[in-house]
């Protein structure tokens, strides 16, 4: 995916304490879901999750610079404050768009 769209005062005005790097992975998320990009698995409590795996995050998004090890920090902390909910499956783990401006259609 080469191009990603960030509302910053939509951002702020969530109040979750997202930063840019934060918005650029949403926006990336979104974008890879609308194209069909993602692997997804039924989700246990309804819906689908999708796996969002972060040495992809890493090459799609050179720009931001950050290690694969920040990409899973950010991904923890977007899971804390609500925009995703994350589940585990072996190695691997899957996550569930939940914030209000995230609107999925499958």
């Amino acid at each position: 995916m080469e191009t990603i769209f960030i509302n910053q005062k939509q951002v702020i005005n969530l109040r979750l304490g997202l930063d840019l790097i934060d918005a650029a992975i949403i926006d990336y998320v979104a974008g890879a879901i609308r194209n069909d990009d993602l692997l997804y698995i039924p989700h246990p409590e309804g819906g689908v999750q999708y796996m969002i795996v972060s040495v992809i995050l890493k090459t799609d998004l050179p720009l931001l610079k950050i290690k694969v090890r920040t990409i899973k920090e950010h991904l923890k902390r977007m899971v804390e404050v609500g925009v995703f909910s994350s589940y585990r499956t072996g190695y691997s783990f899957y996550y569930k768009p939940l914030a209000p401006f995230y609107k999925v259609t499958t």
